[in-house]
């Protein structure tokens, strides 16, 4: 909840009777216009006595307010309007002293009160907005404040506490016009110019974005700023620009989680991927409970074919936000990816639970699922092995093969460019096979093969075979 703080009304300086008089009401009116309470109240409290005057008694209730004296100021406040029951001013004052005293309802009864009188005393328009923020009446809140720039009476404090409203609501346009005013009432400084950035990003106008945080980074160039500058330029797709800035961001600030988080996904993009993997590391290391960093994590380990690491952080990511549905299809797709088909089947099921709208889809995807589970089954009943194939009569071919998959080349690159196999186009894949039905050396050199081996070159029938075994 916001407090409630509320300057000195503007109203009452424009009230009573004109200066110069020598009696107690104009004197003590005179010295309370020109702030010196302490030498006004005297002579106000003598105009009390001998006066009804509404004017000298919200001065009163004024200075004892001000003064945090609330039980005299809701005593002033409340003659006040006892004599004149339309003064806006008496009312405001005898809110502010209720409030004080820890009446908020009657606090605002009498603001709106005031408030069908006049619609534009700033105290008054404040004071219920800033009641109805901490009763969450955002929508009134917004409209009161709005009053108060429609009147002109607007300082750097309005404006920004539209903004909060506005991105409260999610209405980030409209959050980043408050806040733009806001600086242009207060000037702007470089956590200002960030703020400001964020709000353009949120609201999709990357170019206020960029200019924004440039200006942040002139006025300071540190870990902050650049990191901001970074986001605004990865937001509007100048990758490279970003990762520049990230990068200088995250030297100067090793362990800032975001500016890491940020850098890693930057490069990511930009296919540098070796560079992307120590800053996705480090991120979830700060940031272990981070859903969205865990994600992003996974899907950066399973572009790099590691399926199992992957898969550990998809899955905390799904412990962290179970109802990150994307996160859920991923995990998934990586259980049935490493022939984890029970799981994958089960993984399938709870997104059925969670979107049936998508059942027609799920369930074919299911449905295909439980068929590799079975056709899985069978071939490991019938002893078929599933291979990948490279088959030529060249041996210069086959020292360059044997080379490269030593080096750590994709077989089914190397089935594609060497192979003369009918299957070459498919990376050399020939499907499950039954050892039996191969000649020898072949027969006992894929009868040996772990998922995942390569055999060695074979000679059968003039011709040279290599052979990598998928499941």
């Amino acid at each position: 909840m916001l407090p409630l703080v509320l300057g000195p009304s503007a109203g009452l300086a424009q009230s009573g009777a004109a200066s110069g008089g020598a009696d107690p009401c104009s004197e003590g009116l005179r010295l309370f216009r020109a702030r010196d309470h302490a030498a006004a109240e005297p002579a106000l409290r003598r105009c009390a006595e001998t006066n009804s005057s509404p004017e000298a008694l919200v001065a009163l209730a004024a200075i004892a307010s001000l003064s945090k004296r609330s039980a005299e100021a809701s005593d002033f406040a409340a003659r006040a309007v006892e004599l004149d029951s339309t003064s806006v001013e008496a009312r405001y004052w005898l809110g502010r002293a209720l409030l004080q005293r820890g009446d908020r309802a009657q606090a605002g009864r009498e603001w709106e009160k005031a408030l069908r009188l006049s619609t534009d005393h700033p105290g008054v328009l404040e004071g219920l907005a800033r009641l109805a923020i901490d009763a969450g009446e955002t929508a009134k809140a917004y409209g009161l404040l709005t009053q108060l720039v429609r009147t002109g009476q607007a300082e750097g404090w309005t404006h920004r506490l539209l903004a909060d409203l506005a991105r409260r609501k999610r209405m980030w346009g409209d959050a980043l016009r408050h806040w733009r005013d806001a600086m242009g009432a207060e000037g702007e400084d470089a956590a200002s110019l960030l703020t400001a950035g964020e709000l353009a990003i949120l609201a999709g106008d990357t170019t206020v974005a960029v200019e924004s945080t440039r200006k942040a980074v002139a006025l300071e160039a540190t870990a902050t700023t650049l990191a901001g500058l970074g986001e605004a330029l990865f937001a509007a797709r100048r990758y490279e620009e970003a990762a520049t800035r990230l990068q200088r961001a995250v030297d100067l600030a090793p362990d800032d989680a975001r500016s890491l988080f940020n850098l890693a996904n930057v490069l990511e993009l930009l296919d540098r991927s070796d560079e992307a993997e120590p800053h996705f590391h480090r991120f979830v290391e700060l940031a272990p409970d981070d859903a969205i960093g865990r994600f992003n994590y996974g899907i950066h380990l399973d572009k790099r074919g590691r399926l199992v690491e992957a898969l550990a952080q998809v899955e905390a990511a799904v412990r962290l936000a179970p109802d990150m549905m994307t996160a859920q299809v991923v995990r998934a797709r990586l259980l049935e990816s490493l022939e984890r088909w029970d799981e994958a089947a089960a993984a399938i099921d709870a997104l059925l639970r969670h979107a049936p709208e998508d059942s027609v889809q799920l369930g074919q995807w299911r449905a295909s699922v439980v068929d590799r589970r079975d056709e899985e089954a069978r071939a490991h009943r019938l002893g078929l092995l599933h291979l990948l194939h490279i088959v030529t009569a060249d041996t210069a071919s086959v020292r360059q093969i044997g080379a490269e998959l030593r080096a750590g080349a994709d077989f089914t690159v190397l089935a594609t460019r060497f192979s003369f196999g009918p299957t070459a186009a498919q990376g050399g894949d020939i499907g499950r096979v039954s050892p039996a039905d191969l000649v020898e050396p072949l027969r006992t050199a894929v009868q040996n093969l772990q998922v995942e081996e390569t055999t060695p070159p074979l000679e059968a029938r003039g011709l040279w075979h290599f052979f990598k075994r998928v499941r």
